[in-house]
Formats: structure tokens, sequence, C-alpha cells
């Protein structure tokens, strides 16, 4: 159905790149690295984080519960964006870039 993560800060959302990268839509709160992640409404659901976000993740849980079509939507708009930005081969071309740029500065 999808992939709930309730988490608070998470620097960098691993785990809900991989949920993306099955085609799963994504709940999530809205902070940290899930916020910069996953686009609201488009490759999942993102809500408030802690108590005031429990009513709207339940909210969520039930719009992706009965509505495959909006699942299976998100859930492809999410592993294009996986394949589009978060492949191994990217994040190597952002690293050499990274280190380019320091060596350059010496």
């Amino acid at each position: 159905m999808g992939f709930g993560l309730q988490g608070i800060g998470e620097t960098f959302g691993r785990v809900t790149i991989e949920a993306m990268a099955f085609g799963l839509p994504v709940l999530g709160t809205a902070a940290g690295g899930t916020r910069e992640i996953v686009e609201d409404n488009l490759t999942g659901l993102l809500h408030p984080v802690g108590q005031k976000g429990i009513q709207i993740l339940s909210q969520h849980i039930r719009f992706l519960r009965d509505n495959q079509s909006a699942r299976e939507e998100m859930g492809r708009k999410g592993r294009e964006k996986v394949e589009k930005l978060f492949l191994k081969h990217h994040m190597y071309d952002r690293i050499a870039r990274i280190l380019q740029n320091c060596m350059s500065y010496t």
C-alpha cells in the first residue's frame, strides 16, 4: 500500500529513497531529510511532526488505502525521482564535483 516513516530530523532519508525506488508512496513527517526528498501530494504525503500530525497521518493512510490510482501514481513518480536524482552514479558525480571544488580552492 505505502511506506510509513515517522521520524524527526533524519538528515538524509535513505530508507525513504529505498521505498520510492520500489515504487511505494511515502507517508512521512514534514521534517529533516524526508521533507526534502518527498514531494507532498506527488511522491507521497507529508504530515506534521509529533502529536499534531497523528490525525493527518491517519487521514493519509485512509486516503492511500482507498485510492489505488493515487498510490500507483505517487509510487511511479517516486521511482522516477529516484532514477533521476538518487542512483549511485548521481551521488558519485555530486561527490566528485564537491571534491573538485575543494581542490580548486587550495
